[in-house]
């Protein structure tokens, strides 16, 4: 069983609630906000019959998934019949399928012409419980109940063209609603006797009777009237006929009280004063009393929808191709949206594509600009740099001379000084075979040596070792010879701060 949901939390997704309430030159539209579970004061417009309004408050679009928005529409009194019926059952839930069984004799025109749905009055009449079957003493008996249930029914080609006149003001009605029947049935547990309605509908004036019995809905009836005086005999024969009919089914007592409702608004055409004159000379001294402005009866109307299920006379037919262009309209808004959000990427993109692109042509444009003088900056610094190790060079060969005179032995004698690639100097010499050990002691003094200065470094990298062999035709002479790879980084310090 479909567990009904609260006001509470129903009003939570409804965000608007549109009224259409149709007329004959313009249609009124009325507009409420939810608020904590209440209602705002409406924003209302004046919408003229088969055109637009101004502000198509109905449409519905991706916000309508986060927060409802419901369009409901008003029909018009004239067509649709009502039908009061007292069925039994355990639940409201199980009342609809025992209409539609009825259906047929209720109906005043063809079932497949007609449109109808239900509305269930609250507060229903327990019935007395069986005596238990002793046979079955397990067997538990459910509690069954008398229901007043309004059956509201409309010739199918009447709805048709109302919502054809609707969707001419581009409003798609997701409920089609009776508003005086809300109205009516408002607080049942104190209604008894006779309620009267009088009302207009198009050219003909009209009264809808509403009989009461104990807080139970009996009957209810829509008796047409003309405009002239001769309203006041008819009247009175149409509520006779349905007191005799009340007195057949036995709900209908010989006193009763009656209360006359006036329309919120003063109408000439219905002379309040002479229908309680009437009443009174027919049935005695009765009650008068207001109805409902349309914004109080549109409140009520909100109220309800949230509260519990009401009767909807829109077809399903409708309701689902209502949906199905909700449903492609958001697809439409979803691609259009997706489509648009592609080409603002792909504008974005080329935009950047493009600056970037420019900025790389300045660039280069820049670079080709000062690729000659670059290429000159080059040579230059290649010619500065050799002429600065040229420099370097010489000062390092003269301290080498200086160096190599200050460490020769007496005893040896250097016979060749040669630079060879700029860092390596080799040294050949003669000494008495019995003197090697002082070429061995220069060859170690040169690589202990400093540089000159104030802050000396070696002054050699690197010191091979020294070789020796015998001279030709002099067996006790030696030739001796070894190399050293110059320290240049820590010459070229040294000759900067020269």
């Amino acid at each position: 069983m479909k567990k009904k949901e609260t006001k509470k939390s129903i009003s939570k997704q409804l965000r608007l609630v549109n009224f259409l309430i149709p007329g004959v030159v313009t249609h009124r539209i009325q507009q409420f906000e939810c608020v904590d579970a209440d209602f705002k004061a409406p924003r209302s417009q004046d919408c003229p019959v088969h055109q637009k309004p101004k502000e198509n408050w109905s449409q519905k679009d991706y916000r309508n998934l986060l927060r409802q928005k419901i369009n409901v529409s008003w029909a018009s009194v004239e067509d649709v019949f009502l039908k009061v019926i007292h069925l039994p059952g355990e639940s409201p839930e199980e009342l609809r399928m025992m209409v539609e069984l009825q259906l047929e004799k209720l109906s005043p025109v063809p079932l497949a012409q007609l449109v109808w749905d239900i509305q269930v009055l609250p507060n229903p009449v327990p019935l007395p419980m069986p005596e238990p079957d002793p046979t079955h003493p397990e067997e538990k008996l459910n509690q069954m109940y008398r229901y007043a249930v309004v059956v509201l029914m409309a010739e199918r080609s009447a709805i048709e063209n109302f919502l054809a006149l609707l969707e001419e003001s581009a409003f798609h009605a997701d409920r089609v609603e009776l508003p005086f029947l809300h109205e009516i049935l408002q607080s049942p547990e104190t209604r008894n006797g006779l309620y009267v309605y009088p009302m207009r509908s198009g050219s003909r004036n009209l009264a809808v009777t509403a009989w009461w019995t104990q807080g139970q809905l009996q009957n209810i009836d829509m008796i047409y009237l003309p405009v002239d005086e001769s309203w006041k005999a008819i009247f009175p024969v149409q509520l006779n006929q349905v007191i005799w009919a009340g007195q057949v089914a036995g709900w209908f007592k010989d006193q009763f009280s009656w209360t006359l409702l006036a329309p919120a608004e003063d109408d000439e055409a219905l002379p309040i004063g002479e229908w309680s004159a009437l009443l009174s000379e027919l049935y005695g001294e009765g009650k008068l009393d207001k109805r409902m402005t349309e914004p109080e009866l549109a409140r009520l109307n909100c109220s309800l929808i949230c509260s519990g299920p009401t009767a909807n006379l829109l077809p399903p037919e409708f309701a689902g191709t209502y949906r199905q262009r909700y449903v492609d309209k958001l697809w439409l808004q979803g691609i259009t949206a997706t489509v648009a959000a592609y080409l603002l990427f792909c504008l974005v993109y080329f935009a950047g594509a493009t600056v970037a692109d420019f900025q790389k042509s300045r660039a280069e444009a820049r670079v080709k600009l000062l690729e000659g003088d670059y290429q000159t900056a080059q040579k230059l610094r290649e010619q500065l740099d050799l002429l600065q190790l040229q420099h370097s060079l010489k000062f390092a060969a003269l301290d080498s001379y200086r160096l190599s005179a200050e460490l020769l032995p007496s005893e040896l004698k250097l016979t060749r000084f040669n630079f060879n690639g700029g860092s390596e100097i080799s040294y050949v010499g003669e000494a008495p075979s019995e003197m090697i050990g002082a070429v061995t002691a220069f060859n170690e003094q040169l690589s202990r040596a400093m540089t000159y200065g104030n802050d000396p470094v070696p002054f050699f990298k690197k010191v091979n070792p020294p070789t020796s062999v015998q001279k030709a035709g002099s067996p006790d002479t030696l030739t001796w010879r070894f190399s050293c790879e110059l320290n240049l980084p820590e010459l070229n310090t040294e000759v900067k701060k020269r």
